[in-house]
């Protein structure tokens, strides 16, 4: 993404970001050189001959490129097809030409250090009990707590802050503080952990919980929803 090719300094996130992207460029000219020649000559001289002494000096001098079979990764090639076979299906719920996140239980964005249900017989404004917070104590509506949100819904995305008569042109008067993209803190996470397991950082008593009420009625429903998305019956 953009973010990783303008993030300040030269971390090994901005790094990994510029190889793959030079890599590819590079890939690319040499498997595209037989049929455009020079445009891929021009590129090679620019980015590889310019810079590496010890490069063949044309692009048609190089070797074909081959495939590295162990590169391929077969969960991520089955994850793709199915999010463009979802993308290219008609909704079967609605009749409409792409998917309708409207309403749909994959949809919700959901809040941590809370334990709450969300009441799918209820009007729009009333589905939300929270029980309490994560330590046990209550939500109290009189007091003022600190929230971490995407910066895409600090800014008013999904209309979540004009709902609650937030002013999104004066977030900042809010803003206590600020942290990275989540993808550097999932990094920076994997670096320190090696690995994310799920009972710990999936651990109610860390997270909190939540769930659709009554399950009679939203059981089925969210059911539906995972075979649609996931092919489960």
């Amino acid at each position: 993404s953009r973010s990783r090719f303008w993030a300040e300094g030269m971390e090994q996130d901005k790094i990994n970001a510029y190889m793959t992207l030079y890599t590819c460029l590079v890939t690319l000219s040499k498997l595209a050189a037989p049929m455009i020649p020079f445009m891929t000559e021009e590129i090679y001289q620019n980015i590889v001959a310019g810079i590496d002494p010890n490069a063949p000096e044309s692009i048609h001098l190089c070797d074909y490129p081959v495939c590295d079979e162990s590169m391929i990764d077969p969960e991520l090639e089955a994850n793709m097809d199915h999010v463009l076979k979802i993308v290219d299906r008609d909704d079967p719920r609605t009749g409409q030409k792409s998917w309708s996140f409207v309403g749909r239980s994959y949809n919700f964005d959901s809040a941590a250090g809370l334990f709450y249900t969300v009441d799918v017989t209820k009007p729009k404004g009333e589905r939300i009990n929270v029980e309490s917070l994560v330590g046990g104590e209550p939500l109290d509506p009189g007091k003022t707590y600190n929230v971490a949100v995407t910066s895409y819904r600090a800014s008013g995305g999904g209309g979540l802050m004009e709902a609650a008569g937030i002013d999104t042109g004066r977030i900042e008067e809010r803003i206590v503080e600020t942290y990275p993209e989540i993808r550097d803190i999932l990094y920076n996470y994997l670096k320190e952990n090696g690995s994310i397991d799920p009972a710990v950082v999936g651990d109610p008593q860390r997270i909190g919980s939540w769930k659709f009420v009554p399950e009679k009625v939203a059981g089925p429903a969210m059911d539906r929803d995972m075979a649609l998305l996931f092919g489960r019956r």
